[in-house]
């Protein structure tokens, strides 16, 4: 058996503000942060989860900001999905 985690994008919303344009070349790293989650009033074991997202280059200068809704199964509810019927 092996559990397997799942997760739905309910929204993704670009965030404004100062950003520097990113070119071929750069290398670029991310962050991200969880400032809110909680359990959904209409499915019991499932929770939603905000996630805001940063992106960097190498100089450190942000080059995209974004905010994120997701659904994902609560903790020990993750679907159980047989051996060998995934491959």
């Amino acid at each position: 058996m092996k559990t397997v985690s799942t997760a739905k994008f309910l929204f993704i919303t670009p965030l404004r503000g100062t950003q520097t344009y990113a070119t071929e070349g750069h290398t670029i790293y991310s962050q991200s942060k969880v400032p809110e989650k909680r359990e959904s009033r209409s499915r019991p074991r499932i929770g939603i989860v905000n996630v805001k997202t940063s992106g960097f280059n190498q100089d450190g200068a942000i080059v995209i900001t974004l905010q994120r809704t997701v659904m994902v199964c609560q903790r020990g509810h993750a679907p159980v999905i047989p051996h060998g019927a995934m491959k």
